[in-house]
């Protein structure tokens, strides 16, 4: 969201910049001693029939908009957030089928929590608890390798010694025994010298592992480590928040892959609120030092707010879930919608002899074009394959279209209705 509001921000004052001093240079060099022509007038089909209908039948015109917005007021109660993050990047990440498929063969995912122990005996009661936890399927530690205590292992061994002796005579009297008894007692033989040997040296050192499994399952601290894998493959926020909760209730400290994917997927970012009213003050202060008067700033706004509320409770009644990506939209669509009333209200100030109608028809033609060359720059991520920006692309092509339908209507409508100096047309 940072990098889209810089480059932005850069590429529209860039394109301001040009507007006002490379474009009207390349202009007179090239029309300096070209005939001028007269230019054939761009017409929006039916553009002006709309218009003039909002004069004729203002109160009409008011009336379908009030009722388009109630509609879209009741799907709000159908608001919910997307929670899954599958939902909201690119469909072909092939790590989310990898996980899939990890989770059905062995019953493990991409996502587990993990927990610290300082010794093996509090792992194993650890272990334990996670083990006896309906919320978890897999639980994967130390005491996954070593199930009981070294200490009874040795002392089990200790009083076994002179059985693994005998045992030891026993096989090596089969070695040189029939070919049946001798080819099991050669397999059995290295066992037997393993177990002896262990008798003698002690019990296992952790330090000792392996060096794949010291990694996996000792900390560069030398606590131990144990992974807790929940039901399922999923990074679903909702299932991970849940699963947070149970796991905190054992071991407070625990962390894992959820913890970041139930923070991205939440909505209720601190940033979200300062940067939309920013955005609504900065505009406000914009049209107040353009505008002047109140209800010429309140003409200019009216369109941008309907499309804004109109557009995002139709997404609810769609069943479009909300995520982070897609409230980066409502202060694109502020800024970008408010544009078409600005220059409709701004036609009408600067010459007050034409009727709302001829005025709105005048700058109708423009803003048609920039809301389409818009709608279809924000188009192309329909395409993306990435469920996010599609819902982006979605909540910008309902709106900047609603911006200039209003724009090009209700304003002229609502000047008819409340502006003295307006008439309704006959």
């Amino acid at each position: 969201a940072r990098h889209l509001g810089v480059s932005g921000g850069l590429g529209l004052g860039s394109c301001l910049l040009f507007m006002l001093t490379l474009l009207p240079a390349i202009w007179v060099l090239q029309d300096k001693n070209a005939a001028q022509s007269q230019i054939k007038e761009f017409e929006v089909p039916f553009l002006s029939q709309i218009v003039h209908s909002s004069t004729q039948y203002p109160k009409r015109w008011v009336a379908a908009f009030l009722a388009l917005l109630l509609f879209s007021l009741a799907g709000l109660p159908r608001f919910h957030n997307e929670t899954n993050l599958e939902k909201i990047f690119n469909r072909d990440v092939p790590a989310v089928q990898v996980g899939e498929r990890i989770n059905q063969y062995i019953q493990m995912n991409t996502t587990p929590w993990i927990f610290l122990s300082s010794s093996l005996e509090e792992e194993r009661v650890l272990n334990q608890r996670l083990q006896n936890s309906p919320d978890f399927e897999q639980i994967l530690g130390v005491s996954s390798l070593f199930p009981s205590s070294f200490e009874e292992r040795m002392k089990r061994l200790e009083a076994s010694k002179e059985e693994l002796e005998e045992q030891e005579k026993k096989l090596m009297s089969y070695v040189v025994g029939p070919p049946p008894f001798s080819i099991v007692a050669q397999e059995l033989m290295p066992i037997m010298k393993y177990t002896q040997e262990a008798s003698i040296k002690g019990p296992p050192n952790l330090k000792d592992m392996p060096p794949e499994l010291r990694q996996q399952f000792l900390s560069d601290s030398g606590q131990l480590i144990t992974y807790a894998y929940g039901f399922g493959n999923s990074l679903d926020a909702e299932k991970l928040r849940k699963e947070r909760i149970a796991a905190e209730a054992i071991d407070p400290n625990v962390v894992g892959i959820g913890n970041f994917v139930e923070l991205a997927m939440d909505i209720n970012r601190p940033w979200v609120i300062p940067v939309i009213v920013g955005v609504l003050s900065f505009v406000l202060l914009i049209l107040f030092i353009d505008l002047g008067q109140l209800r010429w700033i309140l003409l200019a706004i009216t369109p941008v707010s309907f499309a804004s509320v109109i557009s995002f409770g139709m997404m609810c009644w769609m069943d479009i879930g909300f995520s982070v990506l897609l409230l980066t939209v409502a202060p694109l669509l502020l800024g970008l919608g408010v544009d078409d009333g600005l220059h409709v209200v701004h036609r009408m100030i600067e010459d007050p002899e034409l009727d709302p109608a001829t005025a709105t028809i005048s700058v109708s033609r423009a803003i048609a074009m920039t809301t389409l060359t818009t709608c279809i720059s924000f188009g192309v991520l329909l395409f993306s394959n990435h469920p996010g920006m599609e819902s982006m692309a979605i909540a910008l092509l309902f709106g900047l279209p609603l911006c200039l339908l209003s724009s090009a209507t209700l304003i002229p409508a609502l000047a008819c209705l409340f502006f003295p100096e307006y008439k309704q047309e006959s």
